[in-house]
């Protein structure tokens, strides 16, 4: 079941959590917009933005750590990926 989660979160989690704020404090100052990216990258998606297909899945508590971890790795790889786009 963790590996469902792993595999689902790649199709369903699609929240921007926190790519949009680091883009545009990085734009403004690209040294300070590392302190919302290290914020943003560090914190586990809010429940409310999962995204999850099903609520009887995440009550299965493999598939939940499977989901949630897969999604962290998600929103860090997006925030960073903003955070990088002023340096390139």
């Amino acid at each position: 079941m963790y590996e469902k989660g792993r595999i689902d979160a790649k199709t369903y989690y699609d929240h921007d959590g926190g790519k949009t704020g680091t883009l545009v404090v990085s734009i403004l100052n690209p040294f300070g917009g590392l302190i919302p990216a290290i914020a943003c990258s560090s914190t586990t998606p809010r429940e409310a933005n999962l995204g999850y297909p099903s609520v009887e899945l995440m009550q299965d508590i493999d598939y939940r750590n499977g989901y949630s971890n897969k999604a962290r790795k998600i929103k860090s790889r997006k925030v960073w990926t903003a955070w990088e786009l002023v340096w390139a």
